[in-house]
């Protein structure tokens, strides 16, 4: 934070915390459950460039160190589905010669949405929401090794209990509607 993009990162940072807060991403703890341990985290600054090296924005992150996750401990199944691209490109076909209008949507904080079947104990750093504390989550974080599959179920839950979709039998994140809805999930990067 001693650089001159200080206060755009800085931005960033207030960005990420409002975020948390919005989601009711933690709760605040002073001691934790008994054969638990709490896992550190680290805020990773990210440089969005154009393709001329142009800044388009800061981005800010608050990550679990995935290095301390233990497989066992700390989560047992990982796998999260995605769309494949040929899945995509079908799609895509499909909407073409129907004349369906087609639309994307980046979901900018969707692991923090996802639901957690566990409890999970974080050690937050100096800077985050009046860090350093100890917090536990109720929502899930990026970089932990079972967001990817925390969110998968929780979109999964909201689009065919909620809303009515079909999930695909050969894709699983190909969801169709009776109105003529496609919905795709896919994730473009994990930062």
């Amino acid at each position: 934070m001693q650089t001159p993009e200080a206060m755009q990162l800085q931005e960033a940072v207030d960005s990420e915390c409002f975020s948390f807060v919005k989601n009711k991403v933690l709760t605040f703890v002073d001691s934790i459950s008994t054969g638990k341990r709490a896992i550190q985290t680290s805020l990773i600054l990210q440089r969005k460039l154009r393709s001329g090296g142009e800044t388009i924005r800061e981005k800010v992150r608050l990550v679990e160190q995935g290095f301390q996750q233990v497989e066992g401990f700390d989560f047992a199944e990982t796998f999260g589905p995605v769309a494949s691209p040929s899945s995509v490109r079908i799609m895509l076909a499909i909407a073409g010669t129907r004349g369906y209008a087609v639309h994307q949507m980046n979901v900018v904080t969707a692991f923090l949405g996802s639901k957690l079947d566990e409890e999970i104990y974080v050690h937050l750093p100096l800077g985050v929401l009046g860090g350093p504390r100890m917090a536990q989550l109720n929502r899930s974080l990026y970089s932990r090794k079972k967001s990817p599959q925390s969110w998968y179920t929780t979109i999964d839950e909201f689009l065919v209990s909620q809303l009515g979709f079909r999930r695909g039998m050969f894709a699983c994140c190909i969801y169709t509607h009776t109105n003529g809805t496609i919905v795709a999930l896919y994730v473009d990067d994990m930062l």
